[in-house]
């Protein structure tokens, strides 16, 4: 990982941030989510919360492979997700 990068996730923790796992890069040439398992896992090892979003621009792809996030989140050490709303945001675990 860069170590910018590494900084920046850093900063991240300390600011109380959370992180988005994206799956829209699944759908893409890349076919990949956003971030990848390397910087995922540097998130969680800095216990900084997780939120998922699948970069849907038609309805149909809303959720898009969360199940597939999910199970890359826990393997980078997440137990736990958010979910954020208009007023909060919630944890689901």
């Amino acid at each position: 990982m860069a170590a910018a990068a590494g900084a920046a996730l850093r900063a991240a923790s300390a600011a109380g941030m959370l992180i988005e796992l994206n799956t829209g890069g699944l759908r893409k040439p890349v076919a990949d989510t956003f971030p990848g398992r390397d910087l995922l896992a540097e998130a969680g090892a800095l216990g900084i919360p997780i939120v998922f979003g699948s970069d849907a621009h038609r309805p149909g792809d809303v959720g898009h492979a969360f199940d597939r996030a999910a199970a890359l989140a826990k393997a980078a050490g997440f137990d736990a997700s958010w979910r954020i709303s208009r007023d909060a945001r919630e944890l689901f675990a």
